[in-house]
């Protein structure tokens, strides 16, 4: 079994919301075209929601975080 501190799932909190909105930052660039730019905002999203659940784990006192296959 992996043991995380609350702190390191912060730092992996703010990495994922730094990674988000650098994925966000990059569908503002002209040479992307508007399947990559889709792409962007998916993915931006998907961490940013990651994020969030993290967070809400964090802010609730879970002791457990259920990974699902």
């Amino acid at each position: 079994m992996q043991t995380f501190t609350k702190h390191e799932l912060t730092w992996i909190i703010g990495a994922l919301g730094k990674l988000s909105s650098q994925y966000l930052q990059a569908t503002e660039n002209p040479d992307v075209g508007k399947i990559e730019t889709g792409l962007l905002r998916l993915r931006s999203e998907q961490l940013s929601g990651i994020a969030d659940r993290l967070g809400d784990a964090i802010k609730d006192g879970d002791k457990r975080i259920k990974i699902e296959y």
